[in-house]
C-alpha cells in the first residue's frame, strides 16, 4: 500500500488545506481490507476523498485520509437496462470514457469532469 506522511492535502482550488496523519492509497481490496481493520484496531478515524473536486470540507481530516484512486476497472454494461459497474476510484471523465466505448452515456454530469 502506498503511504504518504506530513503531505499537506488541497482541494483542487486550494481552498481547502489540511494535513492528515497519514495518505493511504491501497492498490486492491486486500489492502483496504487491512487498512480498515488496523484503523479499526487503533481507534483511528478514516476519511475518503475522490479527486478533491468538493467545495466541502467532507473529506478534511487529521487522521487517515483514503484514496481510491488505483480502484479503476469497467465492471461491465447492460445497454437493454441503461447500466454498467464500474469501480469506486475512477473520474467522470474516465466513467463517460467506458459507457462510450459500451454505446451508453451519462444522463447529466457536472461541468467538470476530473471529479
Amino acid at each position: 500500500m502506498e503511504q504518504l506522511n506530513t503531505r499537506e492535502w488541497s482541494s483542487w482550488s486550494g481552498d481547502i488545506r489540511f494535513i492528515p496523519r497519514s495518505i493511504e492509497r491501497p492498490h486492491d481490496e486486500e489492502e483496504l481490507i487491512q487498512l480498515i481493520k488496523s484503523a479499526a484496531a487503533g481507534k483511528r478515524t478514516i476519511r475518503a476523498v475522490g479527486s478533491s473536486h468538493s467545495c466541502s470540507a467532507i473529506f478534511k481530516t487529521n487522521d487517515i485520509l483514503l484514496s481510491l484512486e488505483h480502484f479503476k476497472a469497467f465492471y461491465g454494461s447492460n445497454s437493454l437496462s441503461d447500466e454498467a459497474t464500474v469501480a469506486s476510484g475512477m473520474t467522470v471523465e474516465e466513467v463517460g470514457n467506458f459507457l462510450h466505448s459500451a454505446g451508453l452515456a451519462m444522463g447529466n454530469t457536472g461541468h467538470i469532469d476530473k471529479q
